[in-house]
């Protein structure tokens, strides 16, 4: 058996960040899709007075403000003195705690409240809000607070990280 350590490029690591976000957002979509569709003879009558749609808009709104506090936190804790590789894997571990946490109320919501098609307004908006947080390399290196090293280091796209 071959023991060798895979070797990272920066386009290796923004390939597979985005193959996991691609992932995570395909399923969302998929899930929020296929069980609108499933709704197809009700008609989309928002109801303020209810509950449930009430609770779904809430569960919505804490899930986004909470990744978003979870992530800073997370991303505070990448400090200038960490190589290049702990600094990506920190991040990687940041951002997928921060789409799990989206997940939670489009699931919740989909699965436990949705009795008609208005419930479907909050996961189409955190599908939305995935979309704006969609990793790219310029985004990395801005979260990564790179040192001037790093930043040449993560520049060379296809340059093995040490």
């Amino acid at each position: 058996m071959n023991n060798q350590q895979i070797e990272s490029t920066p386009n290796t690591i923004v390939k597979t960040m985005r193959t996991i976000y691609f992932g995570i957002l395909a399923g969302v979509v998929f899930v929020t899709v296929f069980f609108y569709m499933q709704l197809n003879d009700q008609e989309f009558k928002i109801n303020f007075k209810n509950n449930l749609f009430l609770l779904s808009i809430a569960a919505g709104v804490l899930a986004i403000f909470a990744s978003n506090l979870i992530f800073k936190i997370l991303q505070e804790k990448i400090t200038q003195k960490l190589d290049l590789k702990t600094k990506l894997g920190k991040l990687q571990s940041a951002n997928l705690i921060r789409y799990a946490i989206l997940e939670v109320p489009v699931f919740l919501i989909i699965f436990a409240f949705s009795p008609d098609k208005s419930f479907f307004i909050i996961p189409t908006l955190i599908i939305l809000y995935l979309l704006r947080i969609m990793p790219n390399s310029e985004k990395i290196e801005e979260d990564l607070k790179l040192t001037s090293e790093q930043k040449i280091q993560w520049n060379k796209g296809d340059e093995i990280i040490r």
